[in-house]
């Protein structure tokens, strides 16, 4: 695995935020692309997009409760 570099983390940062901004249904197209081979790389993109898609399921299903008991 290569070395988590700050030129690395910063491509990995830009790449995640540019796959949020695509609808999901593009994403894994997209990503393929833009990782030019990197299988790496975009596997740790793919990790922070399923902990994003869980985190706001979470503060969804957290927000309707409140919602309930409010």
């Amino acid at each position: 695995m290569p070395r988590m570099t700050a030129h690395r983390w910063q491509r990995l940062e830009e790449l995640f935020h540019a796959m949020l901004a695509l609808p999901p249904e593009q994403r894994a197209a997209a990503l393929a692309e833009s990782c030019g081979g990197d299988d790496e790389l975009r596997a740790e993109v793919e990790r922070l997009l399923r902990a994003d898609a869980h985190a706001s399921a979470f503060v969804g299903s957290a927000a309707a409760e409140l919602g309930r008991v409010a």
